[in-house]
């Protein structure tokens, strides 16, 4: 019997799929910094007007941010119990932040404290919150308790109260250019349309899984619902009517978005994917990895920042155009200091400092100097300053000579 002698396998070159400009276009966002927080950071809100701060909840916690910077600009501890939603009005001067036992507070960006506490409207924690349109009085909540409130902020008082789901409500989104109208989702399979001044739901749409996310498109005609893996787009005009369907996600839809030209809808999950769809014809057009599982997902006005957080307690930011191309070309990787040449220098390290630091790097925490040793005026330290309770940064060998004398 003779020997065996393999037969060789002849390996063919990969086939290179040629990129569509969208995804070149999307696959442009590099990750500027990360931002680390105590504990998991279920929702990101962003102001639409300038400057355009943005805040993270983390437990009993919420921290502003500038853009783009990426710099921590105040740290809000006025809460008793956990924070799940957050809501910036358009003008950008109040927020609105939903905690665990069912209360709405009304906070100011620029201040510590709460400007108003609202009470009363619902006996569980509130998940969702939404300025009623172009409003700036009136504040929509949605809670586990299967209620919706549509608060008036002057009065800090109950306007409506819509009942109708049976299970916890997970988002809410308002009209543009109507208050009155309101659309919400649960988990008891159900997104509904609701006018406020009747205190009904004139539209409810059926689903097969809890609904996570739902964002009326612009001009109010269409619907889109994050239920499942999927993404569903409904007809309102034609009466409810499912117009697209996609289960492009492995797993569970998180957060919906829409770019600034009102082109493009933005899908993310618990698979850690991105999908960008087409809103004309609702196919994917590109498709990014996020990494960690993603809770929740926002762009800029300008579509210059892209914004996620993740179950692993971080909050991404990635800039468009960070990286080698951009920099030679002189676009936005010029802007951030980076080198024509692949990598980071230590000059450009340096320059990216402003920005947050380098891509992918972890914001450090803030110096304990810096908190304690007598700079901070909200210090008891600080209290003390003057005569020989001067502050430990400030204290240099003049001013000892000084005592000694």
């Amino acid at each position: 019997m003779g020997d065996y002698v393999p037969v060789p396998i002849r390996r063919l070159p990969a086939v290179g799929r040629e990129l569509t400009p969208e995804a070149r276009y999307w696959r442009k966002f590099k990750p500027v910094v990360t931002l680390k927080h105590l504990a998991t950071p279920t929702t990101i809100a962003l102001s639409s007007s300038s400057p355009h701060q943005f805040a993270v909840n983390a437990s009993m916690h919420v921290t502003i941010y500038d853009l783009p910077s990426c710099r921590e600009a105040r740290t809000l501890n006025c809460f008793k119990s956990p924070v799940h939603s957050l809501a910036f009005r358009r003008d950008g001067l109040l927020l609105g932040a939903g905690d665990d036992v069912g209360d709405v507070h009304l906070l100011q960006p620029t201040k510590r404290t709460a400007l108003a506490i609202m009470k009363g409207g619902h006996t569980r924690a509130v998940h969702a919150l939404a300025w009623a349109g172009d409003s700036t009085q009136h504040l929509a909540s949605g809670a586990d308790d299967g209620q919706i409130v549509v608060w008036d902020v002057g009065a800090r008082a109950v306007r409506t109260r819509l009942a109708g789901h049976t299970d916890r409500i997970r988002a809410l989104s308002g009209y543009e250019a109507e208050s009155a109208l309101l659309a919400s989702c649960g988990h008891d399979h159900t997104a509904r349309l609701w006018d406020a001044r009747s205190g009904k739901a004139v539209m409810t749409l059926q689903h097969a899984h809890p609904v996570e996310a739902v964002l009326v498109l612009p001009g109010g005609a269409l619907v889109a619902t994050a239920a499942g893996n999927g993404v569903h787009v409904w007809d309102l005009v034609a009466g409810g009517r499912a117009v697209a369907s996609s289960a492009n996600h492995a797993k569970t839809v998180m957060a919906l978005c829409l770019t600034a030209d009102r082109r493009s809808l933005l899908s993310a999950g618990l698979d850690g994917q991105l999908k960008v769809y087409d809103v004309g014809d609702f196919n994917v057009q590109a498709s990014t990895r996020l990494g960690a599982p993603c809770l929740a997902a926002i762009l800029t006005p300008a579509d210059t920042h892209l914004l996620t957080a993740h179950s692993d307690t971080s909050v991404v930011v990635r800039r468009r155009g960070v990286g080698a191309s951009a920099g030679a070309a002189g676009g936005d990787g010029a802007l951030l200091g980076l080198p024509a040449s692949t990598g980071v220098t230590p000059g450009a390290a340096e320059r990216l400092a402003g920005f947050g630091g380098v891509p992918g790097a972890v914001v450090p925490p803030r110096a304990r100097s810096e908190q304690h040793l007598g700079t901070n005026p909200g210090t008891y330290r600080y209290f003390l300053r003057g005569g020989r309770h001067l502050p430990c940064l400030l204290y240099t060998s003049d001013a000892a000579d000084e005592e000694d004398s």
